[in-house]
């Protein structure tokens, strides 16, 4: 995929040989002694581009140009300038645009499977993916999930996806795979008009389908192997206000100066993407 559809056979040639020059003209060859030199930019990939007569290769210079030059440089023109690292580490792509989300989604994927597997450092890792309808519903995005959860533990690490519907993820031979390689499910409250598909993929019997209509917020049904709990977790208030997202909890608690923080807690911050 290059920024804007997949690729033609003579696409993926024309841009096999211009990567090959491009790391060339930068140095870098198959000597792992060279691969320590900055690598080179997305301009300099376009440049190649421009610059080889075949005519796939003028279109794809044409493609790459508006994040090259255009009204999206300033994301992929230069180099990272951010390394992930920490004890913590967040990928928010939520301020992205939507014809950005894919090319923007593709480098976080690649460094959270970089630091998991090619890290060189074996350590307790756990990737948690929110909102994972936004990979589920893109083709990379879903089979690097799969690649995960199938993965994950020989890198002693785990996967935790959250999302708000089922359909999202059982709709999809992928999604079922990862369900069934999950070691643990926790399912929350769910509407009438999906708990037939719920009870199927996660083997529920009535009277634990009941549970799932009727539970309160915040009350889950636990699935581990064969062990099935129902339970309702409670926060201390420290913890509530971590995780609180109820607006008008967040309003009332505005102090007279206008912080929007009601509890008077530290600011968190990661990575943002």
């Amino acid at each position: 995929m290059l920024f804007g559809g997949e690729l033609s056979a003579a696409e993926r040639a024309v841009l096999d040989r211009a990567l090959l020059a491009t790391y060339r003209s930068a140095g870098i060859t198959a000597d792992p002694m060279s691969w320590t030199r900055p690598a080179p930019l997305l301009a300099d990939l376009a440049a190649q581009l421009s610059a080889m007569a075949e005519q796939p290769a003028a279109e794809l210079a044409s493609r790459l140009d508006p994040y090259v030059h255009g009204s999206h440089r300033q994301l992929f023109s230069g180099p990272t300038t951010t390394r992930p690292s920490g004890h913590l580490v967040v990928f928010c792509l939520r301020e992205i645009p939507e014809e950005l989300r894919t090319a923007s989604m593709l480098p976080a994927l690649d460094a959270i499977w970089r630091t998991v597997a090619h890290s060189g450092a074996p350590r307790r890792r756990l990737v948690v993916v929110d909102e994972a309808w936004r990979l589920m519903h893109d083709g990379h995005g879903a089979r690097f999930l799969f690649r995960m959860g199938k993965g994950a533990r020989r890198y002693w690490a785990g996967l935790a996806l959250v999302t708000q519907d089922e359909g999202d993820v059982l709709s999809s031979d992928l999604g079922r795979a990862i369900v069934s390689n999950a070691a643990t499910q926790l399912l929350m409250r769910q509407a009438p008009q999906a708990i037939e598909k719920i009870t199927a993929a996660f083997h529920l019997s009535r009277g634990e389908r009941h549970p799932l209509l009727a539970a309160p917020r915040g009350c889950a049904l636990l699935l581990s192997g064969r062990t099935k709990v129902s339970f309702t977790p409670v926060a201390s208030e420290a913890e509530h206000a971590l995780i609180t997202t109820d607006q008008a909890e967040l309003a009332s608690g505005e102090d007279e100066d206008g912080d929007s923080d009601p509890y008077g807690l530290p600011e968190l911050s990661g990575l943002q993407l």
